[in-house]
């Protein structure tokens, strides 16, 4: 059975978007804590991405677990964007047309009618303002970003 992890985008050290007395790095633990709860009482395997780790050390812990893209286990990471949208848009590895991009896919569409929050797409990591997100294409899992 394929096995999940869920990080959370941000730490204490760099919170990522601050607005309204709320910091990203709070939200998107508490969505990270919720769905890996929602997950284990659905008898999904799951890791959670210990907190306070940067990127590259979130990186270097996921290819350490184990999990890999060969047994379709999956790596999905939270985030909240600031970019005066509301709902959900999910990010996937390459161009596309590949498991990242069906991941990205399910997740939003499944999010969407849990949440009733509006989809605002799946996008390729080239479309990103950095043009590349190391979480989609360093890791050995399949994975997205929410």
């Amino acid at each position: 059975m394929p096995r999940v992890i869920v990080s959370s985008g941000h730490t204490a050290a760099n919170p990522g978007s601050i607005a309204n007395g709320l910091r990203e790095a709070d939200v998107a633990r508490s969505i990270a804590k919720a769905a890996l709860k929602y997950l284990r009482l659905n008898g999904i395997i799951s890791l959670a991405i210990p907190p306070g780790m940067e990127l590259l050390q979130r990186i270097e812990w996921i290819n350490k677990s184990g999990y890999n893209r060969n047994t379709n286990d999956i790596a999905i990471e939270v985030h909240i964007n600031d970019g005066g949208k509301t709902g959900l848009e999910v990010w996937y590895e390459g161009e596309g047309n590949n498991p990242s991009q069906r991941l990205a896919d399910t997740l939003l569409d499944s999010v969407a009618v849990a949440t009733g929050f509006a989809k605002q797409g799946s996008r390729s990591e080239f479309q990103h303002e950095l043009a590349s997100i190391s979480f989609l294409h360093e890791i050995l899992p399949i994975a997205c970003l929410i």
